[in-house]
């Protein structure tokens, strides 16, 4: 199964809070920090840059600024006049936003994008969920099993440790993340 990935600014706690909100509404879609070492290396592969911008990769395409406000919003089933809205005002406040609230102005890309070859493989492993059954403290089979995607579960980026577990059991479907402080560093 290869899930969507929403790609946010990882730098800071409220945008970690509001990627794991808006994914969590959504369903599938795997958050991840635009920090991580796979993100940069997929960012070089698929633009030929480490291009700041707001992305959601799906399926084959790669959505980009403008056009990613636009499928998070179908994919939030949003109302088509705010879907609309939002992407139209997108590229003229990012830079701004960008600039005041991130400490960097998003690159100017917008669009849907086919996914280059390099780019597609190097992401492969994060869209691609691990599942691991669980058992009873007897050993006796459940039906209850955790999802991690490859590589997600854990991501170290600004000093800190980000654990994502996905669960589903029979009477709940969640997901459960954990960030661990690092000794000696502060979470920003």
């Amino acid at each position: 199964m290869s899930r969507p990935l929403l790609v946010y600014d990882g730098q800071r706690d409220i945008f970690r809070r509001v990627a794991d909100g808006v994914t969590s509404l959504i369903g599938d879609v795997q958050p991840i920090p635009w920090e991580s070492a796979r993100v940069q290396q997929f960012l070089d592969a698929q633009f030929g840059e480490k291009a700041f911008v707001f992305m959601i990769v799906e399926d084959e395409y790669v959505h980009v600024g403008d056009r990613a406000v636009q499928r998070l919003g179908e994919l939030s089933e949003l109302s088509a006049g705010l879907i609309n809205t939002l992407s139209l005002i997108y590229p003229s406040v990012a830079g701004p936003f960008g600039l005041i609230v991130h400490g960097n102005k998003p690159s100017d890309i917008h669009g849907s994008f086919e996914l280059h070859p390099t780019a597609q493989e190097i992401i492969a492993p994060l869209r691609s969920p691990t599942e691991i059954p669980l058992t009873t403290k007897h050993g006796e089979s459940t039906d209850t099993w955790v999802s991690v995607p490859d590589e997600r579960a854990i991501c170290l980026a600004y000093n800190y440790i980000d654990i994502s577990l996905h669960v589903h059991a029979e009477k709940f479907r969640g997901s459960f993340r954990f960030v661990v402080q690092l000794p000696g560093s502060h979470i920003v």
